[in-house]
């Protein structure tokens, strides 16, 4: 009665299953990230509130989890939220340095080609 999707995770065992918090959280916070700095948010700005959304969104999972029989509030769950997050953070990061290093060299080498001297 789980259907196909549910069936397959539940041949994974269930400690498997809890680290998979951290991808999906990594990528809702990529997401965020990425959607707040096309629409022109500066990458501090993308990265805090994305970041705190995504946590608040979990923390709001794990409250709600309390009311689900079987279910509970676990702490585990809400750090390994926070390890998808910060991950995302520092790709978001890693990924900006790299993307302004590049528009430098770029800049600079159509300015030295324009530049005969």
């Amino acid at each position: 009665g789980v259907g196909g999707f549910g069936w397959l995770l539940l041949s994974f065992p269930e400690q498997f299953l809890d680290y998979l918090h951290v991808p999906a959280y990594g990528l809702l916070a990529w997401l965020g990230i990425t959607g707040l700095s096309r629409r022109g948010w500066s990458l501090f700005s993308a990265l805090t509130a994305a970041s705190l959304s995504t946590l608040v969104f979990g923390l709001w999972t794990e409250t709600l989890q309390v009311s689900v029989p079987g279910r509970g509030l676990e702490l585990q769950d809400v750090i390994l939220d926070g390890i998808g997050i910060v991950a995302a953070d520092i790709v978001a990061f890693r990924r900006s340095a790299r993307l302004r290093l590049a528009r430098g060299r770029y800049s600079r080498s159509i300015t030295t080609l324009e530049d005969p001297a």
